[in-house]
């Protein structure tokens, strides 16, 4: 868990690692971000989307060898990757009336410059600022099955 924020070169044989985050948002209108961020700090992909639309954000890290796949996943959404039953018995599932709908805005953005990275790093920040992260080192309630 330590190094959830850390990849390191393709490892053949890597387990598949998933962690799953409440992210802060703004408290005015809920928007948030999680960013990806190369070691040298000149290129970033930030995915931008509301925690009230999409409250549950998965980090889904694969680093394997090239043949198994070296590949991450940023995955903001209504429930964790759970067992529907242990989600819906957590009300993390909308259930819709027919013909009804969730909708939910995603942005990505593509960033090239050290600049437009240190802004979004001071966005980060700011969102970061509102409290301390709680950190479970092992999978439980509310986000997840007891292991």
């Amino acid at each position: 868990i330590g190094h959830f924020d850390v990849y390191q070169g393709p490892e053949p044989g890597y387990a598949e690692q998933v962690y799953l985050f409440e992210l802060f948002g703004d408290p005015a209108d809920g928007r948030t971000l999680a960013m990806l961020r190369n070691r040298g700090g000149a290129k970033a992909v930030v995915l931008r989307f509301n925690t009230s639309q999409l409250p549950a954000f998965t980090l889904w890290k694969n680093t394997g060898g090239r043949r198994e796949g070296y590949v991450t996943g940023l995955e903001p959404a209504t429930n964790y990757p759970n067992a529907r039953p242990f989600e819906l018995a957590r009300k993390r599932i909308p259930v819709l009336p027919v013909d009804g709908r969730h909708v939910a805005e995603t942005t990505l953005e593509l960033h090239n410059t050290r600049d437009s990275i240190a802004a979004v790093e001071q966005e980060t920040q700011q969102l970061q600022a509102q409290g301390a992260p709680q950190i479970f080192p092992r999978p439980g309630e509310p986000y997840a099955p007891e292991v």
